[in-house]
């Protein structure tokens, strides 16, 4: 939210963005692409005596990363510096690339500087960090979150969660007088936020707090608000996991189920085919007597191995043919040293059939 400046009351609210500045930061100069690498920000307290997080938002500054010349502070703009300010004066300067956050303690950026036919104020600058003139850079932002640290004896204001605006060249990092004027009206700003912010926070029970102490100090990359996210994240992807194996579950009952269906078959296609192999012996190696006994062999051995057990046996040979139950033809046989069979079928079929071998013996 815009806040009137107090001091100069002619001039447009405040847009809300907070410009720090620190010295000493140029890391290298490079001439063939106009580039100078730099250290925009830390976590060490300003002149302001507050403490930047490096937890930088820079989605919105990425899509444009301009590079202005001491944060385009003119005449035309709400923090007036001169008069006599020329439309040209407001253009960028340059633009940022490599603009990454290292060791969580320090934002760092290399600054390309246009040339000059684009922008005479933008060759000026690049020859004074060429030269060592200028050393200074300053960011433009808005903090997301304030909160307040004590650090020996002293409270500071703790700014986190910053989306970056603008990085700017500055000629002197940090102005002594601008930071005396400044440091009031946004002291003002940040404990108005602070205020509102603690209004929509539960007062901590009293016997807590060490803890909620410990809380403040430790929050110093909105680790509770990360957790909270993260745990979001989980539930969610705990919710598609089961999902998936309640698919996965469905599908491997139908597999089992056709997997049942088809061993039914394929045993039902075996015992028929064991059924006929064993039947095709009948006459030649077995007694009709012994099919049932032997497909109860086959289906504990194999047919392969009952076969194998049946053909090293003597040939029957055969003296005549009698219908036994309801099959036809069945044939009927004595060994050559005239030894009988035992009875074949139950009830009078089987009786019949054993008369008649008998009275074939005598």
């Amino acid at each position: 939210m815009a806040e009137e400046n107090e001091e100069h009351p002619e001039r447009k609210p405040w847009d809300g963005v907070v410009r720090r500045s620190i010295d000493i930061n140029v890391r290298g100069v490079n001439k063939d692409d106009r580039s100078v690498d730099v250290v925009a920000s830390t976590t060490t307290i300003d002149a302001h005596g507050d403490i930047l997080e490096q937890d930088w938002r820079l989605e919105r500054y990425l899509r444009n990363p301009v590079v202005l010349w001491n944060h385009n502070r003119f005449e035309s703009s709400p923090w007036s510096m001169g008069e006599g300010i020329r439309p040209e004066d407001l253009l960028p300067i340059g633009r940022c690339s490599a603009v990454r956050i290292e060791g969580g303690t320090e934002l760092h950026a290399r600054m390309h500087f246009g040339s000059a036919e684009y922008n005479p104020m933008s060759e000026r600058v690049f020859l004074g960090f060429d030269e060592g003139i200028l050393r200074g850079v300053s960011v433009g932002f808005r903090p997301g979150r304030i909160t307040e640290r004590e650090i020996d004896g002293k409270m500071h204001f703790v700014l986190g969660n910053n989306e970056l605006m603008e990085l700017s060249a500055v000629p002197i990092g940090s102005n002594p007088d601008a930071v005396a004027k400044s440091i009031a009206f946004e002291r003002k700003h940040f404990a108005l936020r602070l205020a509102a912010a603690r209004l929509t926070t539960p007062a901590p029970a009293a016997a807590e707090p060490k803890r909620l102490k410990m809380a403040q100090e430790n929050d110093k990359t909105g680790a509770l608000e990360k957790a909270v996210e993260e745990a979001s994240k989980l539930r969610s992807r705990v919710v598609e996991l089961e999902a998936e194996l309640k698919a996965e579950q469905s599908t491997l009952k139908a597999v089992r189920e056709d997997l049942v269906e088809t061993t039914e078959r394929a045993e039902k296609a075996e015992a028929k085919v064991a059924e006929a192999a064993i039947k095709a012996l009948v006459g030649k190696k077995l007694y009709p007597t012994e099919v049932d006994d032997q497909l109860a062999l086959v289906k504990a051995q194999g047919l392969e191995k009952a076969l194998e057990r049946i053909n090293k046996r003597p040939d029957i040979t055969i003296t005549s043919r009698v219908q036994v139950g309801d099959d036809e033809g069945v044939l009927r046989g004595l060994d050559e040293n005239k030894n009988a069979p035992a009875p074949v079928g139950d009830g009078e079929a089987g009786a019949g059939s054993a008369a008649l071998l008998e009275s074939i013996e005598a």
